[in-house]
């Protein structure tokens, strides 16, 4: 089960588990999910679309989504912010934008990890290189590992 499945599954059950719950059964809920990307974008379509299907799907229609495309709720810079203090639920966040909050995310930007380009988008050897550069820090595998 690849990181992405593994996230869906434990969202759908969170929810599930709750909208069993008599006070949250009565309710519905419409999360905020806010992008960086144009309406219509293919990371929209494959991951955010599908995602706030299944949830919609999973919970019998009582959680929804509205979508909030092109920095319409604020830049993508400040997506991770935005998605803290509440103003949106959910959030495609960019973690290059915000390295300061990320840290460890930009070692796949670092000159030298790769000897040319076609290595860098070689998606077997970015899983061997990126796995390689976290686990001598003993940090745990990351979804560059699914690759």
């Amino acid at each position: 089960m690849n990181l992405y499945s593994r996230l869906l599954a434990g969202v759908g059950t969170a929810l599930l588990a709750a909208s069993t719950s008599p006070v949250f059964a009565q309710e519905k809920i419409t999360l905020r999910l806010a992008d960086s990307l144009p309406s219509g974008h293919v990371i929209h379509e494959l991951v955010g679309k599908p995602f706030s299907e299944l949830v919609t799907k999973l919970t019998n229609g009582q959680v929804t989504f509205q979508h909030f495309p092109a920095e319409q709720l604020g830049k993508a810079k400040d997506m991770a912010q935005l998605t803290a203090l509440g103003v949106a639920d959910v959030s495609y966040i960019v973690p290059s934008y915000s390295s300061d909050k990320f840290p460890l995310t930009a070692v796949a930007e670092l000159p030298g990890i790769f000897d040319n380009e076609c290595q860098a988008r070689s998606p077997s050897t970015r899983s061997r290189t990126m796995a390689a550069s976290w686990r001598p820090r003993n940090l745990p595998p990351t979804s560059f590992d699914r690759w």
